[in-house]
């Protein structure tokens, strides 16, 4: 597993608040740690339902969802698509970057090809936030 920690610095002065969705335990919780140490809070959650859970009772700034995941990650990002609400940063995590699955989802859709490298994650949420 890539090393994390090369990541951490202190807090910005806006912390994020991130939904973490991926069935892969070491993923997510390589994830939390990854955000935290930087200040920012997430909930992370195993499956397309929890998360769905999630974004009805809390508000995020940044979702990284994986694709193939039980439920489906793009039932979440549909659902995100469709909530007029939601301005944050919508990141889809997989190992299936064809043609046929990125026309599934909008122009907007971040997409972060796994494997990933940890360090790549931060910028592409941080600064997709503040764009």
């Amino acid at each position: 597993m890539t090393d994390i920690t090369s990541t951490d610095q202190d807090a910005d002065s806006n912390p994020l608040r991130v939904l973490i969705a991926d069935d892969e335990p070491l993923i997510r919780k390589a994830l939390q740690r990854l955000f935290e140490r930087r200040g920012h809070s997430t909930h992370a959650v195993p499956d397309a339902p929890s998360a769905l859970e999630a974004l009805g009772t809390g508000s995020y700034d940044a979702v990284l969802v994986d694709l193939r995941m039980p439920g489906n990650g793009l039932t979440v990002i549909d659902h995100l698509e469709r909530d007029a609400g939601f301005g944050g940063v919508v990141v889809l995590m997989t190992g299936d970057l064809s043609a046929e699955a990125m026309e599934q989802v909008g122009p907007h859709v971040k997409r972060l090809e796994k494997p990933f490298r940890f360090p790549d994650v931060i910028p592409l949420v941080e600064n997709g936030v503040r764009d």
